[in-house]
């Protein structure tokens, strides 16, 4: 760790900053190194099966070995059938962080951050173990009860909460002027976390297709003891304790809020229930009062473009987790191959997030820049590679145009933290939990929608004679290109 970085995360109010970043670290890793295993996975059991029906006998592939042949397996309807699976498993997925993300923000304000990190980390070890074992015998369990595995993920609310987490606590412990610096950073290791899996997992794969399983099990717990170093402060508290925020100074005053719903709002964001004084009124209340503390959790115009952008930008990048497929049945790849394209992604996107989006940062904040005017010009910048680069995904003729549209999907990185540092400085500093889970709320909404849209997209883009469109990234490009112009429209102050 460069001695900047080291300098920078010593100096913030939580001690122990770097524990939070490796715990962060080694949650990802796991996520990215089952990125390619999971879809060779969810292919031989649906492989296995087609074969098994088709023919009426046992298995092509020798029965004692899993997976199968993989080259048997690229033919149109067992892609078709694992698109559409893969489709639904990203959506799936989302729907626990999208039942538990507000709930497990009340959760850390009340109980602490490092818990529900805890939470999470032990809810993804079951659903993996559920995903590994449901595949492995899949002569006993159909190919779709795998999707059950993201039930486990109710327990702590899954990646997206465990992130949100890990963004609360920086956002808790720095200012403005560092806090975006630090995301780049943590940023930074999750694309490293891309760059290192790659090759683990291809020499795992090649052992045996559980084997990047059982690894991802022992960094879980690495993780979980890591998480369990945690020591945490409140922003404003400054003790390891959290207190709950006293509605009245942490909530923002809206026209839309008048004397008669003030108590049920102010009741809303202090997460205890409205009291209507007609119980069969209750849901509309209810829904009612919901709408206006979100309003008044982003009460201008920019802030609400930040949160359209979160949501679609999510959806658009869910076409990513089809590329290894795509190169798969396109160029005729193996799919431990594919894992290297999140070198090329990754590359670019380390490049972008650990020397180019800092370095900028510190140079132009130092000569008085407004560090939020630079987010939104990164924003900008991001967008438009991203539309470049998945365009191009689309349209690749070659494997070096696939590979070069990879690394510009990478270089579009620097999107999410720089995102993230703009809609930190349009929001009170006092309301970064409900800020942060409410954003873990809109990836997931784009997780669930995103994950089977990208995933129908892909499976439409099959045609029998194996030539392959790639229209999921076709739509990812359109829907950047409407982000572009979204945020070209957002007006800042020109000083802080």
């Amino acid at each position: 760790m460069p001695a900047s970085i080291a300098t920078l995360l010593k100096s913030s109010p939580i001690p122990h900053l770097h524990i939070v970043f490796l715990a962060f670290f080694l949650f990802n890793l796991v996520i990215s190194l089952l990125e390619v295993p999971t879809v060779r996975l969810l292919e031989a059991a649906l492989c296995e099966r087609y074969y098994r029906t088709a023919h009426n006998e046992p298995s092509l592939a020798l029965r004692a070995q899993l997976p199968p042949d993989e080259a048997a397996c690229k033919i149109a309807p067992v892609q078709t059938q694992l698109a559409r699976m893969l489709g639904l498993r990203l959506g799936i997925d989302a729907i626990p962080g999208l039942l538990t993300a507000v709930w497990y923000g009340a959760v850390a304000d009340r109980r602490g951050r490092r818990l529900v990190l805890l939470l999470a980390a032990a809810g993804t070890l079951l659903d993996t173990v559920w995903l590994a074992v449901t595949c492995r015998f899949n002569e006993i369990f159909p190919a779709e009860v795998a999707l059950l595995s993201s039930l486990f993920q109710l327990l702590g609310g899954g990646e997206r909460v465990f992130n949100s987490m890990v963004f609360t606590l920086v956002s808790d412990a720095l200012v403005p002027k560092k806090r975006t610096r630090v995301l780049y950073l943590f940023s930074t290791g999750l694309h490293v976390a891309r760059l290192a899996t790659p090759p683990l997992a291809a020499v795992l794969m090649d052992v045996d297709i559980l084997v990047p399983f059982y690894v991802s099990y022992a960094i879980l717990g690495l993780c979980f003891v890591t998480a369990l170093a945690v020591k945490e402060h409140h922003a404003t508290a400054g003790r390891g304790d959290y207190q709950q925020i006293d509605s009245a100074e942490s909530v923002p005053s809206s026209p839309l809020i008048d004397e008669q719903n003030e108590e049920e709002f102010s009741n809303v964001t202090t997460n205890i229930p409205p009291t209507p004084t007609e119980p069969s009124f209750k849901p509309l209340k209810r829904l009612v009062s919901i709408f206006h503390w979100t309003r008044s959790l982003f009460p201008t115009i920019a802030s609400r473009i930040c949160v359209l952008i979160f949501l679609f930008k999510r959806i658009a990048f869910k076409s990513e987790h089809f590329v290894f497929q795509y190169a798969s049945e396109r160029f005729d790849w193996r799919l431990s191959l594919t894992a290297w394209l999140r070198v090329a992604s990754g590359s670019g996107a380390v490049f972008t997030c650990l020397l180019v989006c800092p370095l900028l940062t510190y140079l132009l904040v130092r000569s008085g820049y407004p560090s939020f005017r630079l987010d939104l010009n990164v924003v900008r910048i991001c967008l438009g590679i991203v539309a470049l680069s998945f365009f191009m995904l689309f349209s690749a003729k070659t494997e070096a145009a696939l590979v070069i549209g990879m690394i510009g999907a990478g270089l579009g990185e620097g999107l999410e933290p720089a995102l993230q540092g703009l809609i930190a400085y349009l929001t009170d500093s006092e309301r970064y939990a409900p800020l942060f889970t409410t954003i873990a709320v809109v990836n997931t909404i784009a997780d669930v929608s995103g994950g089977p849209l990208m995933g129908w997209m892909a499976a439409i883009g099959r045609q029998p004679g194996g030539l392959v469109y790639g229209y999921c990234f076709l739509l990812a490009s359109v829907i950047f290109v409407g982000l572009e112009v979204l945020a070209l429209c957002i007006r800042l102050p020109k000083s802080e």
